[in-house]
């Protein structure tokens, strides 16, 4: 007895002395019990410290992932628009269209462009400073003049736009350029020979002598605009509705502040899409809202006139990343929880290992008359260290997989000191289930007062051993799902919001199902125990190890099954939500790939046998309902093009369209999302009545952008709009057979 007792750490008095001695067992500082209890029951600590661990993992992994996934769609959605639409933007000059309204450089109206003030270097100078003084980062500038440039031996003078901006020359794709420093004006390719532009010859810009530095390629080459572009895509794509466009022409600052022209300015100071967050875009957001009080205090005489902050859109690019990230919380808060469950089960059932693993010393001290309270709170002194390390373990874990396999590894700043916090406060009711695990085994430890109460204790448990109470869960689960299936799926802003009981009623009734599985499989172990007594030694060798003690058995078998499930059950409901997102997609489009064109209604647009025309009209009216939608649809070519998302094939519902949308009487349609069961028999496009012959009725048909709204299919030969009817002109085909 006093070897086994040396040998786990204590001595025999520390036992076997008066009870009052208990309380050095208790006081002993853990970092001096814990190698001792590593040396003696390594595996109790191992065990507990990857109960812990898993613990950690479950209890960050919630909250940094919401952190990344919000840092991730921010970047994603200002990525997606043009560098500028994010950034804090100054404009100098009195911009203002012809009804007073702020027009800044991004709008590209050269109509504005003579309204301005001349840009100074002293504006340049309040601006950086203004930027610094409110803490924003340097920025850069662009500067536009509209001109009159003249060629030698051009007769007419041609207008241009002159761009200005630090580096530009690097962006443009050079066809020929000059052997100097490359200062000077660059014509586009195309209008070179047209120009008669000399490369090292030299232009007048306003009568002003500039060197012609090269020639590049249009920027807008295949109807594509680089994103460094995109901003100024409409000086680059210069309107249609103007006769006469002028010349989009890049040009040095050097050379432009030396050109007798009105120029407008703008200084931008885009986020770092590599490091922005969403507290950093707060923060970009409160120092742009405190520039205009920085421009006047740092305005140097006259120089701060005209300056202005014009507003940015990184506003509701946040907004957008908080929505989605606050969509996420529906499916991810039940998963996490449903973790934190079970690994606090395991840390339960390292604490009842605890326990058996030091059944001699639990029992004495208990039958010295040591509480069940103050042994747990031994087991919790003893098993601190150990839980302690399993949880940092976890949560640098969970760090490192949310950084690597999550959607961003930039996390929000404070995001991993928030999850600490969460692992820490459930590390510690993990120590406090622990302990109470220990304390209840131990209450169970001593034979004699497990006897006297084992009466009481039965009759105060016999309607809870009996009653399935599992099954609660389960009805519970049942109540969920009926919710859900009322809520459903919510788009939001074209973010989809996963409601939380879509993903708690199965993590409930799969919870429910296994306790009450576990309760069927606890009956037979009494007999299974005694049948296998009698078998040969590796049966009953095997099979002590679960009769031996089922209600350890019974909780890993749950433990294990639970996350299994979670996991299958996850990775359905992402690939369910991914798929519904993708079929209502194809159904809103229609085809893989639409082209809308600016064709005028009516008139036929070539497809070069690459795809088939559909006319789109958005106000017609369908027996009352003047918010109606109708295509206009070659039943011919339709079908090779057209995504089949119909309710029937669509082979079927072309068929009877294929009549001449020119015979007498009414026009063939398919009825499309019919609201109610009133019959429809005519449509109405501006006060053209045209009438209509149902041919089938479906719920769902490729080119459906409303479902609160009925559509009609006709042929499009057979739609007679009125003149103000809107209608536009696309063109429906498949990636092959768009243009390289």
């Amino acid at each position: 007895m006093a070897a086994e007792s040396r040998h786990r750490g204590y001595d025999e008095d520390d036992l076997l002395d008066d009870r009052t001695h208990w309380w050095r067992l208790l006081t002993s500082p853990p970092w001096r019990r814990a190698p001792l209890l590593l040396r003696g029951q390594p595996g109790v600590l191992l065990a507990l410290a990857a109960a812990a661990a898993i613990l950690g993992v479950a209890g960050a992994s919630a909250p940094l992932f919401l952190a990344s996934a919000g840092t991730a769609e921010l970047a994603s959605t200002v990525r997606a628009a043009c560098p500028e639409d994010s950034a804090v933007t100054v404009t100098s000059g009195p911009t203002t269209d012809a009804t007073g309204s702020p027009v800044g450089l991004t709008s590209a109206d050269p109509d504005n462009l003579d309204e301005v003030t001349v840009d100074t270097a002293g504006q340049d100078r309040t601006v950086r400073a203004a930027l610094r003084r409110v803490g924003l980062p340097a920025p850069y500038r662009v500067v536009i003049a509209a001109a009159r440039l003249g060629l030698p031996g051009a007769a007419l003078k041609q207008d241009v736009i002159l761009y200005a901006r630090v580096g530009v020359r690097d962006h443009l794709r050079a066809v020929r350029r000059s052997g100097g420093d490359g200062r000077g004006i660059w014509l586009p390719a195309s209008a070179a020979g047209t120009l008669g532009a000399r490369i090292g010859g030299t232009a007048t810009v306003n009568g002003a002598p500039v060197p012609v530095a090269g020639l590049f390629r249009d920027i807008d080459s295949g109807g594509r605009v680089p994103r460094y572009w995109c901003t100024w895509s409409a000086l680059v794509q210069p309107s249609a509705s103007r006769n006469s466009s002028p010349l989009f022409v890049p040009v040095d600052p050097a050379t432009m502040r030396r050109l007798p022209v009105h120029r407008v300015g703008e200084w931008f100071c885009p986020p770092d899409v590599g490091r922005l967050t969403v507290r950093s875009a707060h923060d970009s957001l409160r120092h742009a809202a405190a520039l205009p009080s920085a421009l006047a205090a740092s305005a140097e005489g006259a120089d701060s006139f005209g300056l202005s902050v014009r507003a940015t859109g990184l506003d509701a690019d946040v907004s957008r990343a908080e929505l989605a990230s606050r969509g996420l919380r529906g499916p991810i808060q039940p998963v996490a929880v449903t973790g934190a469950l079970v690994a606090l089960l395991l840390v339960g059932a390292s604490g009842g290992y605890w326990a058996e693993r030091r059944a001699t010393e639990v029992r004495l001290l208990a039958a010295r008359g040591v509480s069940p309270a103050a042994l747990g709170v031994k087991a919790v002194l003893e098993t601190a260290p150990a839980v302690l390390v399993g949880l940092v373990a976890g949560w640098a874990a969970a760090l490192a997989l949310v950084r690597w396999l999550g959607p961003s590894p930039l996390l929000e700043q404070g995001a991993p000191g928030r999850a600490a916090v969460t692992v820490g406060e459930i590390g510690a009711f993990g120590l406090v289930m622990l302990g109470t695990v220990t304390g209840l085994r131990a209450w169970t430890a001593v034979s004699r007062r497990r006897r006297r109460l084992r009466g009481l204790a039965w009759r105060r448990t016999r309607l809870w051993r009996v009653l399935p109470w599992e099954l609660t869960l389960v009805a519970l689960a049942a109540l969920f799902y009926r919710q859900a299936r009322a809520q459903g799926v919510v788009t939001d802003h074209f973010l989809v919001q996963v409601p939380p009981r879509l993903v708690a009623f199965p993590l409930v009734g799969l919870a429910g199902y296994l306790l009450f599985a576990a309760r069927l499989a606890a009956r037979p172990m009494p007999a299974l125990r005694r049948i296998t007594s009698a078998t040969p030694a590796p049966v009953y060798l095997a099979s002590r190890r679960v009769t031996a003690a089922p209600a350890v058995f019974l909780t890993l078998l749950v433990a294990t099954a639970m996350p299994v499930g979670l996991l299958g059950y996850a990775a359905t409901l992402s690939r369910s939500t991914d798929a519904t997102v993708h079929r209502k997609a194809e159904v809103n489009l229609g085809a893989p790939s639409v082209v809308t064109t600016t064709a005028a209604g009516g008139r036929p647009v070539g497809t070069g046998g690459q795809g088939t025309q559909v006319s789109v009209v958005t106000d017609a009216s369908v027996d009352g309902d003047n918010q109606s939608m109708v295509l206009g649809i070659d039943p011919a070519t339709f079908g090779r093009y057209a995504l089949d998302v119909a309710d029937r094939p669509l082979a079927d519902l072309l068929a009877p369209l294929r009549v001449a949308g020119t015979a007498v009487g009414a026009v063939p349609a398919i009825l499309v999302n019919p609201i109610d069961r009133t019959p429809v028999r005519d449509a109405e496009f501006d006060g053209v009545r045209v009438g209509v012959r149902v041919v089938a009725t479906v719920s769902t048909f490729p080119g459906l952008r409303s479902g609160t709204h009925p559509m009609l299919v006709m042929p499009r030969d057979s739609l007679r709009v009125g003149p103000y009817t809107r209608r536009a002109e696309e063109v429906w085909t498949t990636p092959a057979g768009l243009p390289a």
